[in-house]
């Protein structure tokens, strides 16, 4: 961003819950409808056009669902995560990388059957705003759930109090994660030239691998909505954290961050 035109302002951030799933292998996923969707996060407002299945995602999840039978049993009411992928596409869309990190699957000698399945499935690479392909490998995170949890299910999580819990912290500490964000954030070109300060207050969470998600604008500037996007964006690029931890166990917290830009 420049910083010559723009003062930029960040909060410090608080701790805003933290969930007592220590014993659970299952992530959470703001994302999926019924009754199964694969989505990748990454990169989607960098990029013009981010990677997806040649063949379509309908036709990616089939092959998911094949399989594994019985795989929207394995997923409960709150909509939690049945499945993460990392995956790394080259520059010719070819899956370079794939693997599972996260699964409630029960068994776990589906892992290879799977990997090699989705290997052989092409995906178009990245395109840039010019419209030309990225050279450099991208990494793209994608989902399988059954449903989006609903905000209720999401205040009915087990609360821990905060005083038996180590809090999940950015790698560098404080300093260089709003060093990050400085860096990172890209004031919104319609806005600037408006002379439009804007203002969002962001909550996501940090998983129990460290990973941001769940990002929300719980507050923001009406009238430049680009902000909140550009917020989002910047933080499910985020570097891996720390997790928290209760119990020596790892587990979710949600914190919440306010951003402030005024035109100078």
């Amino acid at each position: 961003m420049n910083r010559n035109n723009t003062l930029f302002c960040i909060g410090l951030f608080a701790i805003f819950t933290t969930l007592g799933n220590a014993k659970s292998n299952i992530i959470n996923s703001q994302y999926a409808k019924p009754p199964i969707l694969s989505k990748y996060h990454v990169n989607w407002w960098r990029h013009h056009g981010s990677p997806e299945p040649i063949t379509g995602w309908k036709y990616l999840d089939s092959v998911v669902k094949s399989m594994i039978p019985g795989l929207n049993p394995l997923v409960n009411q709150q909509g939690k995560l049945v499945l993460l992928l990392n995956l790394k596409v080259g520059k010719k869309g070819k899956l370079q990388f794939l693997e599972i990190f996260d699964s409630n699957l029960p068994d776990t000698s589906l892992y290879s059957e799977l990997e090699s399945a989705l290997l052989k499935i092409p995906f178009t690479p990245y395109i840039s705003s010019k419209g030309k392909i990225v050279k450099e490998n991208c990494l793209v995170m994608m989902e399988l759930s059954a449903n989006i949890p609903s905000s209720e299910s999401m205040q009915n999580d087990t609360l821990i109090p905060n005083k038996e819990i180590i809090n999940a912290r950015f790698l560098g500490g404080e300093d260089l994660f709003l060093r990050y964000v400085v860096d990172e954030f890209v004031y919104p070109n319609r806005c600037q030239d408006a002379g439009i300060n804007g203002y969002v207050l962001i909550r996501f969470m940090v998983d129990r691998n460290g990973y941001v998600s769940r990002c929300q604008i719980l507050q923001g500037s009406s009238n430049c909505p680009e902000f909140g996007k550009e917020a989002i964006r910047i933080f499910y690029l985020c570097p891996q954290w720390i997790p928290a931890t209760h119990e020596s166990k790892n587990i979710n917290a949600y914190f919440q961050v306010p951003i402030s830009l005024r035109i100078n």
